[in-house]
């Protein structure tokens, strides 16, 4: 039997996964909407040998998981979308998996697909996809739509599914792991 092989990766968000990680004397808060700061941060994984980053997303202000957003100005309160950083660090890096979260929730799967293999062209077959549904009724007001009701495992699961299966740009591997 061939010995396992254990990846290693990072999940990356803004400043830091702590709430007050912006005031970190290292962190570079004044170039956390800059692209240099992705880039440096996904060189600095690839560097130490990672297998992969995550990138993570959402379509509301970053904040306390679970609750409506608030007016706090000890936090980072925005975000660059990730498939859009994973998009432009993919020509400056070389063995690292770039992993953006994609809501799918309110994202028409034709652009789900086609952006998502954009970025594994560009990396040159380093993408990877992380999905995220979105349940709230702030994140459904971005685009008009009715108030959402929690959803339920099975709904998060059909929903995954649903979109992997319409995405044609997806290889088949992919949806045999779902």
């Amino acid at each position: 039997m061939a010995p396992k092989q254990l990846h290693l990766g990072v999940a990356l968000d803004g400043a830091g996964w702590h709430p007050a990680a912006w005031r970190e004397p290292n962190s570079r808060p004044a170039e956390l909407f800059s692209p240099g700061y992705w880039r440096d941060l996904v060189a600095t994984a690839e560097r130490g040998l990672l297998d992969f980053v995550s990138i993570e997303d959402t379509l509301r202000v970053p904040g306390t998981p679970h609750e409506p957003s608030d007016d706090a100005v000890d936090q980072v309160r925005a975000r660059i979308d990730a498939n859009l950083i994973a998009a432009r660090v993919a020509p400056v890096t070389r063995h690292i998996g770039l992993i953006p979260t994609v809501t799918v929730t309110h994202t028409e799967p034709f652009h789900v697909s086609k952006s998502i293999a954009t970025l594994d062209y560009t990396s040159r077959g380093r993408a990877g996809w992380q999905v995220r549904a979105s349940s709230s009724a702030e994140e459904a007001a971005h685009f008009g739509r009715r108030e959402m009701h929690e959803p339920t495992a099975a709904d998060i699961a059909e929903a995954v599914l649903g979109a992997a299966r319409e995405n044609s740009g997806i290889r088949g591997d992919l949806q045999r792991a779902l």
